[in-house]
């Protein structure tokens, strides 16, 4: 009678199978919940990180499960690419935010005016979970922006206040965020506020956003700022949108008026002290 020789099964392969099979549909429902506003900011980013580190789990099973049978013969290969597939993908925000935390400065809140800053006209987070406070960036957080965000500055146009907000509500619109308050520039009032909600691409995440418009001898300038919600790290979200808003409005008024002859304000690169009192442009 001869003797069979018993093939061993990955135990490590079956692991990252099942870890496979159950993180993306983890993103993918967070992801949905958030379009259709079924889960909340907070619980939604928690779905994400367990979605993340299981697919990173099942990964990590996958390797070992490869080598194991590389080495001893195990069964498992097929288990351990139907883990190894889907993982790789789930971490993928993981990997995302761990990149973007490192080369982005730790900020939820950028300006481009980092003397005055824009200030919101309602509160949206009062009774939010979670939600960071809608303050105004600290002084030291307004100086670390300035040295880490040199390009992010107020913009003036050589346009009336009254068109220039115009131009910014519909260059609002069309990026389709939410408009939630604002107050059009007028005689006796010649300083137009916007204040918008704006969500992220993937996950619908929301920031609020403030958009002054305020009169000057150039004709109008165009002061932003842009706040996380939720989170330490904007991971350079904000930086990101304003960027997008001014270069959003230069195109929409050089499809309606032919060119813009927008410049950056003189006072973009003033500083703040310890004491917040400004300080003069680099080199004087």
């Amino acid at each position: 009678m001869s003797a069979r020789l018993r093939v061993r099964r990955s135990r490590f392969a079956g692991w990252s199978r099942w870890l496979g099979v159950f993180s993306l549909p983890v993103l993918v429902v967070s992801a949905l919940g958030r379009h259709f506003g079924l889960i909340d900011p907070p619980a939604a980013l928690g779905a994400i990180g367990l979605g993340s580190l299981m697919g990173l789990a099942a990964a990590v099973f996958a390797i070992a499960a490869l080598v194991g049978i590389w080495r001893d013969g195990r069964l498992g290969l097929g288990d351990a690419i139907r883990g190894l597939v889907p993982g790789t993908i789930a971490m993928l925000p993981l990997f995302f935010a761990g990149w973007a935390a490192m080369t982005h400065p730790r900020l939820n809140d950028i300006t481009t005016d980092i003397v005055d800053p824009p200030l919101f006209l309602i509160d949206t987070r009062t009774g939010l979970f979670a939600a960071n406070r809608i303050d105004p960036p600290s002084l030291v957080e307004r100086e670390f922006q300035r040295r880490a965000y040199a390009d992010i500055v107020s913009r003036r146009f050589p346009l009336s206040p009254a068109l220039l907000y115009e131009a910014a509500r519909q260059t609002v619109a069309d990026l389709g965020w939410t408009i939630v308050a604002e107050s059009a520039p007028a005689a006796e009032a010649p300083i137009g506020v916007i204040q918008a909600v704006a969500e992220t691409e993937l996950f619908a995440f929301p920031d609020d956003v403030v958009i002054r418009i305020v009169p000057d001898d150039y004709g109008a300038r165009m002061d932003v700022r842009s706040a996380s919600r939720y989170g330490a790290h904007d991971l350079g979200t904000n930086a990101e949108r304003i960027r997008t808003l001014l270069m959003a409005t230069d195109d929409m008024l050089v499809q309606t008026l032919g060119q813009t002859g927008a410049e950056d304000s003189p006072d973009a690169d003033r500083g703040v002290d310890a004491e917040g009192e400004d300080q003069p442009p680099a080199g004087e």
